[in-house]
């Protein structure tokens, strides 16, 4: 019997925490009410079943599981695990669970039928008082039957033990009681919630006047801005005018009107100005010929003609280079 992961308590099905006996699975849920008696045995068993869990070898452990799973399963298959220390573990814990369970649940079982004992005891008594009073459930009314039908539903809805008068008083009056503790309790939840809602719109409006505050802080903080820039630019504005003032009397003082220096003149004195420079280069140029020429008539003639003939040989030159270039080009 071996598989490749070991057996753990969450990967086996349920039947393995809860009792063996099918006969008390489906109410072992229900029961709520069990005496102490019974209790103090559970906790004897607990206590006894877990007290040398960690001194036990692991042969034993294998014992005990192997018992356990025999009688478990019986003539059904065992499931494959793998046979492990930890696994060894797991299922013994499992087992001593299962036992204990098994325990409470024989428990729960007396503790049923003690009380289905007392219940058929108190259902012959009550039967012999019918009998002795000679009513019968056939003798009763239709409003008889509805009102012991109520009264049933009633002690069971109550919780009592018996269907005695008294019983029923202090059922109700319990019911009263516990009635008017809810009702404070409903109403100091509704002063809770009323008050709670109180100081929600109280922390509204303190929010909303600390926002107001806030945008009145920042308007304050940027009209002070505004104020300082102001008085900077006005006296800003005020240095300027004076430092106009100045330039306008100093500008008076120099007597540009006076003398005519105003920029249209200027432009125009300007203009004549390079008009008699480009006269002057002009005559510079014509002077700087005759500058050129000897101071004697003949040696000046000399020069003329040997010009006149550097300037055929010129043009001689030049046309020999056209005729070449056009016969290059054909």
């Amino acid at each position: 019997m071996y598989r490749q992961s070991p057996v753990t308590r969450e990967s086996l099905p349920s039947l393995f925490f809860k009792p063996t006996d099918r006969s008390v699975l489906n109410d072992y849920e229900s029961i709520v009410n069990i005496d102490d008696t019974y209790l103090d045995a559970a906790n004897y068993l607990h206590n006894t079943v877990y007290e040398n869990q960690a001194n036990i070898p692991e042969h034993e452990k294998w014992q005990i599981i192997d018992q356990w799973l025999n009688d478990l399963y019986k003539d059904t298959p065992l499931p494959l695990f793998e046979r492990n220390p930890d696994t060894a573990a797991a299922l013994y814990e499992m087992a001593l669970f299962n036992k204990e369970q098994d325990a409470a649940a024989e428990l729960v079982r007396e503790n049923r039928t003690m009380h289905r004992i007392e219940y058929v005891e108190e259902d012959k008594r009550l039967q012999e008082i019918l009998k002795v009073i000679g009513i019968s459930k056939n003798d009763l009314s239709k409003n008889g039957e509805c009102a012991i039908r109520t009264l049933s539903s009633l002690a069971i809805t109550l919780g009592l033990g018996d269907v005695e008068q008294s019983s029923y008083f202090r059922a109700l009056a319990q019911l009263n009681i516990d009635s008017e503790r809810t009702q404070r309790s409903r109403n100091m939840t509704k002063r809770t919630i009323e008050e709670f809602e109180n100081q929600i719109q109280e922390a509204s409006l303190r929010l909303e006047r600390l926002n107001t505050n806030k945008w009145d802080f920042v308007e304050e903080q940027k009209l002070k801005e505004w104020k300082k820039n102001s008085c900077l630019l006005t006296r800003k504005s005020c240095e300027y005018g004076n430092r106009l003032l100045h330039l306008q009397k100093q500008y008076e003082s120099m007597g540009v009107e006076e003398g005519g220096l105003r920029i249209e003149n200027l432009k125009q004195i300007e203009k004549n100005v390079e008009a008699l420079g480009e006269l002057l280069e002009t005559k510079r140029q014509k002077l700087q010929i005759y500058q050129e020429m000897p101071p004697d008539l003949q040696m000046a003639q000399l020069k003329l003609d040997h010009a006149r003939e550097a300037l055929v040989e010129l043009r001689e030159t030049e046309a020999e280079l056209a005729e070449a270039i056009a016969e290059t080009v054909q």
